[in-house]
């Protein structure tokens, strides 16, 4: 007799994002997916909402002209599939978005940058329409830059994954 079980995650291996302070200070809020939106929305990965308040993906943004208003999401969503996304996220047509004070680890953001601690992060397109972020150094940094900032790393790129804190975070 055989059967198949789903194996869960190797615990040893790093999440994709990882909230690691700040749970009591940061902000969980359900937002609607605009219906348009087909592709995977990943944990970790950031988005911005439309003129109806809807969560739409990055696409466009560059380093230069990075997202405006970005938020990280929370859940996996891949609309009508519930295998690929969660379930209850693509029941209910909704993610989880986080905002406000937290620090965090992270596998989504682009690796072509150079990451040095107290850069500030924005959020631009990873070339597939995925909201990513990427590192620009503050003295360098353009208004629109520092007006749409999202977070600033705290520790050196290790292992593939970056740390931040959000703007929100002391």
């Amino acid at each position: 007799m055989s059967s198949t079980f789903p194996v869960p995650p190797d615990v040893r291996v790093a999440r994709d994002f990882r909230i690691t302070r700040g749970t009591d200070s940061m902000f969980r809020e359900n937002k609607h997916v605009d219906p348009a939106v087909t592709a995977l929305i990943k944990q970790g990965e950031w988005v911005v909402f439309n003129g109806s308040g809807d969560v739409v993906k990055v696409a466009g943004s560059t380093a230069a002209d990075p997202a405006q208003g970005a938020v990280v999401n929370w859940t996996r969503f891949k609309k009508g599939d519930f295998a690929d996304g969660q379930a209850d996220a693509g029941g209910l047509g909704e993610i989880t978005t986080v905002r406000g004070a937290y620090e965090a680890d992270t596998k989504i953001f682009d690796i072509g940058g150079v990451y040095n601690v107290g850069d500030i992060l924005v959020v631009k397109d990873d070339g597939a329409g995925n909201g990513t972020l990427f590192p620009v150094t503050p003295a360098a940094a353009t208004v629109k830059q520092l007006a749409r900032a999202v977070g600033k790393v705290t520790a050196p790129v290790a292992d593939g994954v970056l740390s931040f804190a959000s703007m929100g975070a002391a």
